[in-house]
């Protein structure tokens, strides 16, 4: 696959920018639009280019940023809690919204075969959401372990140590 093609933003990209070489910034009004991409063909939902966040009132030869997301960035506000935003963001969060939701499942489902990975993943997820249990347990399984790093004074000691370290 030639490369150009394998990033589904940059023929587009390389359109908007076409024009720009030897070209003399201009200012654009906001009722018409700074430069005509050919609208691409419909992409499956969530690939490639999504020609809604262009925000044409823009000349990509003088800010590409905004040209390319301005209208994204107007509808998708930076939260309080991020420093920066953009659309890995979202997909960062609906993975771990994936994820999360996988996990309880797998933590619900009593039909599972034992010894399956459903049951060992349900059950590990479900012991580690157990807060109350694992503040009841305490660090009592870990008090042999940690003595024994405590003990460590020397270089040979620490040595052992790492040597002895169980997985």
């Amino acid at each position: 696959m030639n490369k150009l093609h394998s990033h589904p933003w940059l023929p587009a990209g390389a359109l908007a920018l076409a024009g720009c070489a030897g070209a003399k910034p201009t200012p654009v009004a906001t009722t018409t639009p700074a430069t005509t991409v050919a609208a691409a063909p419909a992409d499956p939902a969530g690939v490639g280019l999504d020609m809604a966040d262009l925000d044409r009132t823009v000349n990509p030869c003088d800010d590409f940023f905004q040209f390319s997301g301005g209208n994204w960035l107007k509808n998708n506000p930076v939260p309080n809690y991020a420093s920066s935003w953009g659309p890995r963001n979202l997909l960062g969060n609906r993975t771990q919204e994936t994820l999360r939701r996988i996990l309880e499942d797998a933590a619900a489902n009593r039909t599972a075969a034992p010894g399956s990975n459903a049951q060992k993943v349900g059950d590990f997820y479900a012991a580690a959401m157990d807060t109350m249990a694992i503040q009841k347990a305490g660090i009592g399984q870990l008090k042999p372990e940690l003595d024994r790093l405590a003990a460590v004074r020397d270089k040979a000691a620490l040595r052992a140590a790492i040597r002895t370290i169980r997985p």
